[in-house]
């Protein structure tokens, strides 16, 4: 089958042996361009212009209509103003034109004056099952500006999806991934979503999830957001290898309502910075099965050593840990050598942990009769000794935040909370 090279009326040009190689490397249904100021859509397999017109959200929609069995649409570089959704369905893949060390071409998606609903959306309505769900769909190499108003890429009821490569700014919503249907029934929650390598600047929420189960975001920045992570009764989610920087809120929420919990959440190897008086991690938790939330081995900048108000953690998370992390000097962990000084009972010591520490134990160098600890605050804590010393005592310490309690013996590895 011969598959005919488009012709564009701007005089732009590829040689035949590039156009087959474009063609064997993206198998696309259709090649999306502007020409002047009338975008076209071809047909590969067909050749010639199928659909055609001013109004980009018309000819997009159009191409995606035509692909009852699924596709892939692949958009030439150049500026697509939206008048209006984009709605997209099973098995449909959009692809844009990138930058690459040869060329500084980009497809970008704006808004036009006056539009604030999705840029892309999808077509599922939930019914009873999974079925009903939009499945295996893939946005890439896309770049959207928001204009300051409503959601960009707005993937309720979708089963796996691959969002790579993609950069929003000025949205309320980068990317949403929610859910419409039976609220207590997690067997048919969508998910499976695996959001890579993607830039999310100066919108309100960067990723905003709710009742979905098995996604993953990797690799990918987020920056200027009031939160960059919003999660809501979701289950196996794991969220690694990002950068959280410059948000103005807080830059991972986890939250929990009385219909659904969350479980089985790990957050791990990302890297997190601010400048502002913003929280890192804040779990609000009310549904007593909320458990298996995993915070390890992450970088938080040195900001948060000063402010107690860093972190917002429950203390009866069960099977959780909150280890490996670095960057503001051991957070869960701290110990050091206080002194007694002669003729006296007691001396007040500052521990330097995020907040009120759970167990402090304390060790004399001598004997001073019974020793033990008061008047624990986020800051302080007062060790007091029976006998009053002769000569100066040093009394070993070592303050813990403990974040779960384990009740199992298959998870005691999962309590042991210190860096």
């Amino acid at each position: 089958m011969v598959i005919k090279m488009p012709v564009f009326s701007d005089g732009q040009k590829i040689a035949a042996s590039q156009w087959n190689r474009l063609i064997e490397s993206i198998p696309a249904s259709y090649v999306i361009w502007k020409d002047g100021d009338t975008y076209r859509a071809e047909c590969l397999m067909k050749g010639g212009t199928d659909y055609s017109g001013t109004n980009a959200s018309t000819v997009i929609q159009s191409a995606i209509d035509s692909l009852t069995n699924g596709g892939t649409i692949f958009f030439k570089a150049g500026t697509y103003e939206l008048s209006s959704s984009i709605t997209i369905k099973d098995k449909i893949s959009l692809i844009g034109e990138m930058e690459s060390k040869v060329s500084s071409a980009v497809t970008i998606f704006t808004r036009a004056s006056g539009f604030s609903g999705d840029m892309i959306q999808t077509d599922a309505v939930y019914v009873d099952s999974l079925d009903d769900n939009t499945q295996d769909i893939k946005i890439k190499n896309l770049i959207f500006n928001g204009g300051n108003v409503g959601t960009c890429l707005d993937l309720t009821n979708v089963d796996t999806a691959v969002i790579e490569e993609v950069r929003v700014a000025y949205c309320d919503t980068a990317i949403y991934l929610g859910y419409d249907g039976d609220q207590t029934n997690d067997n048919v929650y969508p998910g499976d979503i695996r959001i890579i390598k993607c830039r999310l600047d100066a919108n309100t929420y960067g990723i905003y999830m709710e009742r979905n189960l098995g996604n993953m975001i990797s690799h990918t920045k987020i920056s200027s957001a009031d939160y960059a992570l919003y999660v809501k009764c979701c289950k196996i989610l794991h969220v690694t290898k990002n950068s959280f920087y410059n948000f103005d809120t807080c830059a991972i929420k986890l939250v929990d309502d009385s219909n659904e919990h969350l479980e089985s959440i790990i957050i791990n190897d990302n890297r997190f910075y601010t400048t502002e008086s913003a929280m890192y991690i804040d779990i609000d938790k009310t549904h007593a099965s909320t458990s298996r939330i995993m915070i390890n081995d992450n970088v938080f900048s040195y900001s948060a050593l000063d402010r107690p108000n860093a972190f917002d953690i429950p203390s009866d998370l069960s099977y959780s840990s909150f280890r490996g992390n670095t960057g503001y000097h051991a957070m869960s962990e701290q110990c050091g050598v206080a002194s007694i000084s002669a003729e006296n009972t007691s001396v007040t010591v500052t521990h330097n942990l995020a907040w009120a520490p759970d167990v402090v134990t304390v060790t004399p160098a001598a004997n001073i009769g019974s020793v033990w600890v008061d008047t624990i605050t986020d800051t302080q804590f007062t060790i007091h000794c029976e006998t009053a010393p002769t000569s100066d005592t040093s009394v070993y310490w070592l303050s813990l935040i403990h974040i779960s309690e384990p009740t199992r013996p298959l998870y005691i590895s999962y309590a042991v909370f210190c860096l």
